[in-house]
């Protein structure tokens, strides 16, 4: 009866003390105890039974004892300010509370639903599981349970059935859980196992579960929890040919709710029928809707679209692909865009609880990735755009992180058509997995109708690279900077004589030409749609397109185009603006002037020939 949490973990990690706070522990791998940390847990080691030996106790943590609270505090914090999870564990030894005869010894997850501050007493763990275990007692699993107003507990197995110990139930809490009790609330999450998921309910259990059901309804929830509960679990009522007044009576429950299980119970028949194109699916009693007459679209791609600034990409996926917002998701990626920004992470909610107070409770909220994923799996016959504006200029790979394996899509040469387009490869993420399936365990896919558009400005500065890896999985397309197409190519700029189209070109010529050594140097021409016609009036011009050229395109030769008179920014802007004649002229070089106005000259020669 002497061993500790840390004890029985040791067996399965490497684990080791922290050297500030006494009780809290670093988890690594075993197999590498030099690499990052996991998890850290509080070991809770002073938990005691009643003499009645039905009940554990974790005490010492209520306010009277502030030493023991303030560590658990600080344990709380350290994992918050090292972003990692923190599990506080108790162990809890099954012969002594009557939980299992052999000494199944549990490692039992305390999970608060208030924070410490408002813990005023010790916590008590007085509920326990029961089912089918050795002599009618629960074997071995990993299951959750609800305790009272301030916390909830997962209990863990730390023995197999023989009473060897074994990590296979705890693995997977770990990997998958963050009952971080820093939080005010952590998830309302539940763990169970095919076994007991399926175990056959005597009529006095289903009667316990429905009371415990009924009691813990969110307000004005009560008849809800009855309907959900008959539904949960008609087959077992119905295949044993349990009545509905036996099993509200089992339950303690007022007689006239025998009517509404009722209820629950002829919905469970119609939805185990699919009578109305609802059913339930693979035994789990997951309701889906019944889409198999929905053809999914197919074909979709990633695709790349990329140009000089301004010369039209936006415009390209406006026009060509989609311009209806209810299908779209569109992000804009930049230096402080993340992976949480792009896919989701965990936030905080302020939702009622059943007393109708405010309680904080954090849940996974999904990013545009997820929901146009989600809006995509669900609507097959649709297709969904997922824009990205300025890839280049976020941390792409970092930003995608795992989801970068999805970008890989099935083709027509090594898969049936219906499958054209979905991502060849799934990854395991269980967040998203939940939100868009439903269940956590579910490979995440792109599907065959969910396009991946992405634009970017080869030529951007201060913006990350994008490797050859990240490249390949994306069809490459160029938007051609061609200003015969532009409908305001030929608008003269205000207060001058030149086009745009004619200014532009011409600039975009001497850029080629002064910057031929330069790489990239055919990404710093001026695009279709680098201005637009409002932007070609005096007081804009200046300010947008002059001071490009004189910052960024003409940055290392500014004599190839500014005169000589124009020894600053500041010299070009005021004698621009405040020019009375030809403010091009007032400027830019004469011999630079003169090709704009002969490339006007000769453009309007071209279209009368024609």
């Amino acid at each position: 009866m002497g061993i500790k949490v840390e004890t029985v973990l040791s067996k399965f990690y490497f684990v080791q003390p922290d050297e500030t706070i006494k009780g809290l522990y670093e988890v690594r791998e075993k197999e590498n105890p030099e690499g990052d940390i996991m998890w850290y847990f509080f070991s809770s080691n002073n938990a005691t039974f009643h003499s009645s030996g039905n009940d554990c106790v974790i005490r010492d943590i209520n306010q009277s004892n502030s030493g023991y609270l303030e560590r658990l505090k600080a344990a709380f914090e350290k994992a918050k300010s090292k972003d990692k999870k923190i599990f506080w564990l108790v162990l809890v030894f099954g012969d002594g509370i009557g939980l299992a005869p052999d000494g199944y010894d549990w490692i039992a997850s305390i999970e608060l639903r208030v924070s410490l501050d408002d813990i005023t007493a010790s916590l008590s763990m007085r509920k326990y599981p029961v089912g089918k275990g050795k002599d009618g007692y629960f074997g071995p699993c990993c299951i959750r349970i609800d305790q009272d107003k301030y916390f909830n507990t997962t209990f863990i197995s730390c023995k197999d059935k023989d009473g060897a110990f074994t990590s296979e139930y705890m693995d997977e809490y770990f990997r998958l859980y963050d009952n971080r009790p820093y939080h005010d609330i952590v998830w309302n999450t539940y763990i169970d196992n095919a076994e007991n998921r399926h175990e056959e309910y005597s009529l006095q259990q289903l009667g316990d579960i429905l009371k415990e059901m009924y009691s813990n309804a969110e307000d004005k929830m009560q008849v809800a929890s009855i309907h959900i509960f008959g539904i949960k679990y008609g087959k077992n009522i119905i295949e044993n040919e349990f009545k509905a007044p036996d099993i509200i009576k089992a339950a303690g429950l007022n007689e006239s709710y025998s009517t509404e299980l009722q209820k629950a119970l002829n919905i469970y028949r119609c939805l185990n029928k699919n009578t109305y194109g609802i059913s339930i699916s693979g035994g789990d009693n997951v309701l889906e809707e019944n889409k198999e007459s929905v053809k999914r679209k197919t074909g979709a791609e990633n695709i790349l679209l990329y140009g000089v600034p301004g010369a039209g990409k936006s415009h390209e996926i406006k026009t060509k692909y989609c311009d209806d917002e209810k299908y779209m998701e569109r992000v804009v990626f930049h230096p402080d865009y993340t992976y949480s920004d792009f896919v989701g992470q965990i936030l905080p909610r302020v939702e009622k609880d059943k007393d109708g107070n405010d309680k904080l409770k954090y849940v996974f909220t999904p990013g545009p990735f997820t929901k146009l994923l989600k809006n995509a799996q669900n609507n097959p016959g649709s297709y969904y755009y997922l824009v990205i504006e300025e890839l280049n200029r976020g941390n792409a790979p970092a930003i995608f992180g795992e989801v970068f394996q999805l970008l890989d899509r099935k083709d027509e040469e090594d898969f049936p058509l219906e499958e054209v387009g979905e991502s060849e490869y799934g990854i395991s993420n269980y967040e998203v997995a939940k939100e868009v399936y439903g269940d956590e365990k579910h490979q995440v896919r792109i599907p065959s109708n969910m396009y991946v558009l992405a634009t970017m400005n080869t030529a951007d500065q201060n913006v990350f690279t994008l490797d050859t890896a990240f490249q390949r999985r994306w069809n490459m397309r160029q938007i051609e900077n061609n200003f015969d197409k532009s409908e305001h190519s030929k608008d003269i700029i205000a207060g001058t004589k030149v086009s745009w189209g004619a200014f532009a070109t011409v600039i975009n010529d001497m850029v080629i030409d002064i910057n031929v050594d330069m790489a990239s140097s055919e990404d710093k021409r001026l695009g279709t749609y680098f201005a637009r016609k409002k932007e070609l009036e005096a007081g804009r011009f200046s300010e947008k397109v002059l001071k490009y050229l004189w910052d960024d395109a003409f940055k290392m030769d500014k004599t190839a185009i500014f005169n000589e008179n124009c020894k600053s920014l500041e010299d070009v802007v005021i004698t621009y603006e405040t020019a009375t004649s030809d403010k091009l002229a007032a400027v830019l070089r004469m011999s630079v002037y003169e090709k704009m106005l002969s490339k006007m000259q000769q453009k309007n020669t071209d279209n009368n020939e024609n």
